[in-house]
């Protein structure tokens, strides 16, 4: 039976709502979570950069000399903010973008509903395009929907209407041109990665590719804002700047607005051709690769999990005869590091934090070698000295938020029924899984990098008391925990992350700077070190004490359910 225009276009529509909202969804939520109060919280939390930057850019172009000068200058001057804005933009996208790439592609459910039903592959590619367009200019508008007139604003003050609206319309156009660029290319990195490795090396390598993206965009966001000041009417636009899409896009920005300069006329160029050879490349990797994936797709059984090598049973069995001393301890520990290694998801939200880290890391080294610091590796002393620290950090908060989001709630019920000690016992196996998986392979990794430039005596000492110092952080992050992780659904938002950013970012400065300062003296006296252990120890003792004492009456839950509307004072008991 054929089918009319008419029903074409009513599953169209349909199937692009249905993909729009695989975008904001998450199956393993509370069912009573309130998905559209975290997604506005989210979109308003990246709308607030928007807001706050322009009105300290107000006060900058404002106030003496920038505001008796004419206007041309001030716009000249602004070249660096515009690439603030433009790159802030592109970075929060990109990195929007790659985080969704599972979304973007069908997965089994997809096939399985809809290939029976008369619904053509044009149609759902068609319908997955237009999803992707709406994701597209929903982002890009609350990203510069402030920006895009506040920032204008102060850079212009008190010039005409017409002058602004051309501003604002250059604002605009840059930002279009440069989140489309930053859009196209995340997903034409992913349509070449399927053509290249095939639907289940891609399932395996994925995470990692997504982890170096996220790493690589926030180095770019870092690295076009101190380029910006390089850039002028009479400079070269070559060099590093061939690389950084924030700065063609502003350059695309002064060329809209008459500066007609060399300089600029070429970074526009550059803007406009990534624009057109990403939208080319990705529709032409889409339309080789679309249907064999498709195919794939629902070919594709879960299989059970592989039996581990040699080496694998012999490590597991050496940890439950010495580490591990109860059942408990090792059905916790097993169960978690099991499910980290073959969870996508929670591996894809792990490295993620982990290259965000990394990329903090760089950015300093950077800020170094554009400073002409040619001997920055030679010496603790300097940017690679809170890297222990940092990275630990970023992979302890990964795992610590990782373990609140369930891997598959109907199989907690193993949990719930056979769990027969005391909590106690699985939160010291969940422990001994985080040492296992961030403690051990950070240094493991960063004690022959940094011995290679230190020597071995400095080396093992910076890596001894990082450890030491994230073990404390770990104990810290875990001493609130009181459910089984990976085990139980989860409301989103509770962090409240508009509100408390603020006190994170302090904490994190606090936290790298107090023990930063503390290393370089432990780093003159090898001696501290030995205090700097006993003290740890002393804390994880006192900690240990107060779990013992306050988780007596400790019970895990497995169901996490959202405030009541309203919050009553149970004045009846």
């Amino acid at each position: 039976m054929s089918q009319t225009p008419i029903d074409t276009r009513r599953q169209f529509r349909e199937l692009t709502n249905l993909f729009f909202g695989r975008f904001l969804e998450n199956d393993l939520i509370c069912l009573d979570g309130d998905t559209r109060g975290t997604l506005t919280g989210v979109l308003g939390l990246l709308a607030a950069p928007g807001l706050f930057l322009p009105f300290f850019q107000f006060v900058q172009y404002g106030s003496a000399p920038l505001c008796f000068e004419p206007l041309y200058i001030r716009d000249l001057v602004s070249f660096p903010d515009k690439t603030l804005h433009l790159a802030l933009s592109m970075t929060v996208l990109g990195i929007v973008t790659v985080l969704e790439w599972d979304a973007i592609l069908p997965d089994r459910r997809d096939t399985a509903v809809l290939r029976p039903l008369p619904v053509t592959l044009k149609t759902m590619f068609a319908a997955r395009l237009w999803a992707l367009v709406k994701f597209w200019a929903v982002f890009t508008f609350v990203i510069n929907a402030i920006s895009c007139v506040f920032f204008p604003v102060a850079v212009v003050q008190n010039s005409s209407v017409g002058t602004l609206a051309w501003f604002v319309r250059s604002h605009l156009l840059a930002a279009a041109v440069g989140n489309g660029f930053m859009f196209l290319a995340m997903i034409c990195a992913q349509a070449v990665l399927l053509n290249l490795l095939g639907w289940r090396r891609y399932r395996r390598y994925a995470p990692f590719v997504q982890s170096f993206l996220v790493a690589a965009l926030l180095i770019l966001f870092f690295f076009s804002i101190g380029a910006a000041y390089q850039i002028g009417p009479n400079r070269a636009a070559g060099g590093i700047n061939r690389f950084l899409p924030p700065v063609w896009a502003a350059g695309l920005y002064q060329y809209e607005l008459g500066w007609t300069q060399p300089a600029f006329r070429q970074l526009s160029q550059w803007a406009w051709s990534a624009l057109g050879i990403s939208a080319l490349v990705g529709a032409l990797a889409y339309a080789a690769g679309y249907r064999r994936t498709v195919s794939q797709a629902f070919q594709e059984q879960e299989g059970p999990a592989g039996r581990p090598g040699a080496a694998g049973r012999l490590a597991a069995a050496l940890a439950n005869r010495f580490w591990l001393r109860s059942a408990a301890q090792r059905a916790s520990f097993h169960f978690v590091l099991a499910t980290m290694m073959r969870s996508r998801g929670h591996r894809v939200l792990v490295v993620t934090y982990a290259a965000v880290g990394v990329a903090i890391v760089f950015q300093g080294v950077a800020g170094f070698i554009a400073s002409g610091n040619r001997t920055w590796w030679s010496t603790p002393r300097g940017p690679l000295l809170p890297s222990m620290l940092i990275v630990s950090l970023f992979v302890l908060a990964g795992l610590r938020y990782a373990f609140t989001v369930p891997a598959e709630l109907r199989a907690n019920w193993t949990f719930q029924i056979a769990a027969a000690s005391h909590p106690f016992e699985y939160l010291k196996g969940v422990r001994k899984a985080v040492v296992t998986l961030a403690l051990a392979p950070a240094a493991a990794i960063l004690l022959p990098l940094h011995a290679a430039l230190w020597g071995w005596t400095a080396a093992a000492t910076h890596v001894m008391y990082g450890t030491a110092v994230a073990y404390l952080l770990m104990e810290m992050l875990l001493l609130s925990m009181e459910k089984l992780p990976l085990t139980c659904s989860y409301v989103p938002g509770k962090a409240n992350l508009k509100a408390s950013w603020p006190l994170y970012v302090c904490g994190y400065t606090a936290y790298v700077s107090f023990f930063s300062w503390l290393e370089l003296w432990v780093l003159e006296e090898p001696v501290w070190l030995v205090w700097v252990v006993l003290g740890a120890a002393g804390v994880k003792a006192s900690v240990e004490l107060y779990r013992r004492v306050q988780m007596r009456e400790l019970r895990f839950h497995y169901d996490e359910v959202p405030a009541p509307a309203v919050q009553t004072l149970d004045l009846s008991q």
